[in-house]
């Protein structure tokens, strides 16, 4: 994506003026100027900083971007090599050979795919209670299995989980299709797989015994490119506008994964 010369692209909403106008406090603002929201806050005493409003699905997305990029580096450095000998635990399997690596290149392997995983997840949560916030003007009726909750915008941003929300809620706020049955939901179920066991780890998924691991978080850390956590992110978001233009900033970041 070329450089729009509307600043950073985390930008929440920025915007052009079709025609020039003079402000209340005097400005003025020619046509052509950038305009985007604005956010105060106070940083100390009688102390208060104004800031171009950010986009949090953009900020997500951009730590999990940085993060793959520097898990594909360090899996360059991973160097599996040196056949040593046959494992002796799989005296059945005496083909199977033993390779070797840095143990701090691995964990700081492991550890860039977490930050991308969370992160891309994060990006999907945020994406979908922001929708929730600005679109939803009125109760909704969340349809539970022995019961219907009447919930307002900020209820149903607590209550929904994201399966429903991606699912249900925002194809109907926004009078879209369901992603349901398509690819992009299949990949955010795995996204969502992988989440869960990075945030909720058990025993059983960071350690597999005795076996040759074919399950555990760290098999699947070594057996998908981390490139696909935040992808997964972007192809859901994306889909929500098929029939629309997408937000400069989700536009910025599916650019900037294909060049990593």
């Amino acid at each position: 994506m070329k450089d729009d010369g509307l600043g950073d692209w985390r930008i929440r909403a920025v915007s052009r003026l079709a025609k020039g106008f003079i402000s209340p406090e005097g400005h003025v603002y020619k046509a052509g100027s950038s305009v985007t929201l604005t956010t105060v806050t106070e940083v100390g005493e009688r102390q208060v900083l104004s800031f171009t409003t950010p986009s949090p699905p953009a900020l997500a997305l951009s730590i999990a971007i940085r993060a793959v990029r520097r898990a594909k580096e360090l899996r360059k450095r991973l160097a599996l090599t040196g056949k040593v000998e046959s494992y002796p635990l799989f005296y059945d399997k005496p083909e199977m050979e033993q390779l070797i690596t840095s143990d701090t290149v691995l964990f700081d392997f492991f550890e860039e795919c977490m930050i991308a995983v969370a992160f891309s997840f994060q990006a999907l949560e945020t994406f979908s209670n922001t929708i929730i916030a600005e679109k939803l003007k009125h109760i909704y009726h969340l349809k539970r299995r022995k019961k219907v909750l009447k919930l307002s915008a900020e209820e149903l941003q607590r209550e929904a989980s994201i399966e429903e929300k991606l699912g249900v809620i925002l194809p109907e706020i926004l009078s879209t299709k369901t992603p349901k049955g398509e690819k992009v939901w299949q990949d955010f179920k795995d996204l969502k797989g992988v989440r869960d066991t990075t945030i909720h780890m058990k025993a059983l998924d960071a350690d597999s015994g005795v076996n040759i691991d074919k399950e555990t978080f760290f098999y699947k850390l070594l057996h998908v490119e981390a490139k696909e956590f935040p992808r997964a992110a972007i192809s859901m978001m994306t889909f929500f506008f098929k029939d629309d233009h997408p937000p400069r900033w989700l536009m910025s970041a599916r650019d900037k994964l294909t060049r990593v």
